[in-house]
Formats: C-alpha cells, sequence, structure tokens
C-alpha cells in the first residue's frame, strides 16, 4: 500500500492492557520496562533486525500514544523516532483534578484505571517520573524525531484536555528546537481509525532514517 519506497523492518504490536505502558505505582507489573528492556531483547534475539539505535522507533495510539512518547522522551538513546496517534496526554502534577472535574460518563472508568498505576490523587513523584509534560522539558532529545497526530472529532476531547495537553508539548518541544511534526485531522475520529488514515505517513516518519 506504499506508494514510494519504504526500507524493511518489522513491526511488533505488544498487548499493553490498561497499563499505559507504565510501571505501576506498587512496583509490579512493570509494562514500561517489559518495552525498553525486556520486549528489545526478544526482537533482537528472534528476529533478523540491526540492533542500532537509529534502525529502531516506537509508535502508539490512544493510550499506546502516550506511552510510546513517554518511554521513547524517557529512553532517546533507544529509539531515533516516536510516532503518536491520539496520544492521550495529560498537564499539571495531579491529573486526577481534572477528571473529578469532568462530566463526562468515561470519567469512572479511567479513575479506576489510574489507581493502580498513579494513584488517586496521582503520587506526585511517580507522575513526574511518567508525565510526557515534564519529560520533554528536561530529556536530551534533541536527536529524536517525534511525529504527534489527532483528529478534532476524537470522541475524548470532552473528557479531558487532550488537545491542550498536545499543543503543549508543541510548545515545549519547539522552545527546545526538538525536531518534531504536529497534525490536527479536522473532523477525524480517535484512535485506529485514524491511524489508518495516516498510516503511509507515519510509517515514513518513523523509517526515514533506516537504511
Amino acid at each position: 500500500f506504499l506508494q514510494d519506497n519504504v526500507p524493511q523492518f518489522v513491526m511488533v504490536h505488544p498487548n499493553g492492557e490498561n497499563s499505559f505502558y507504565t510501571d505501576f505505582l506498587s512496583g509490579t507489573p512493570k509494562y514500561e520496562s517489559f518495552i525498553h528492556m525486556d520486549l528489545i531483547r526478544e526482537i533482537e534475539q528472534h528476529f533478523r533486525v540491526d540492533r542500532r539505535r537509529s534502525h529502531r522507533s516506537i509508535a502508539g495510539t490512544s493510550m499506546g500514544g502516550y506511552g510510546a512518547l513517554k518511554i521513547a522522551i524517557k529512553h532517546p538513546h533507544l529509539y531515533s523516532a516516536v510516532a503518536a496517534g491520539s496520544p492521550i496526554i495529560f498537564l499539571g502534577q495531579d491529573p486526577s483534578r481534572q477528571l473529578t472535574q469532568s462530566s463526562s460518563h468515561r470519567i469512572g472508568f479511567f479513575v479506576d484505571l489510574f489507581r493502580p498505576i498513579f494513584g488517586i490523587p496521582f503520587n506526585r513523584r511517580h507522575w513526574r517520573e511518567n508525565s510526557v509534560e515534564v519529560l520533554a522539558r528536561i530529556r536530551k532529545i534533541q536527536n529524536l524525531k517525534i511525529y504527534i497526530a489527532y483528529g478534532t472529532a476524537d470522541r475524548y476531547l470532552d473528557t479531558f484536555p487532550m488537545e491542550k495537553g498536545i499543543q503543549n508539548i508543541h510548545k515545549i518541544l519547539t522552545k527546545r528546537s526538538v525536531v518534531h511534526m504536529v497534525r490536527a485531522y479536522e473532523g477525524e475520529p480517535h484512535g485506529w481509525r485514524l491511524i489508518k488514515n495516516h498510516l503511509e505517513e507515519i510509517l515514513k516518519f518513523v523509517t526515514r532514517d533506516f537504511k
């Protein structure tokens, strides 16, 4: 389905369940550690891949969009590029306040989901270690290429300030002169439907350094 030449690559889809690809507050389970440690090792042991950072990227959508951004920014020595579609990005020291103040019917689901991961209210130390906003300000990511896309008809825009979070990350990255691309697609939805519409663009972005 690709119109132009894209280098060969191996795509692996790990099952993060409802973990937000984060090591839980209690210490286990360790979903982030699984991604940036165990998964890379397994891929390199079982597939014929180039092990250089320049030939490794990470991507995700929705919860996985947050996870991909967070993991790549925390561990930029491992990834050359990251792509996030419809990433759920929270701002501030305790995002649980944003959740409890929302009138969306989805709030109860997210509160229960976040309780074992971040705590309710959010544990501030743990959240500082996992906040995309905080990490984007402090990590050395000048050599990490970042792609973010979302649709203006995303169903979660009325649940929490997702668009504000994305635009705030855009401002931080621009101020720090980090190479990045932010796409807001008019009238497009959340998650995999958005990814399907722009898969070719995303794949070109995350593989463009592959030789």
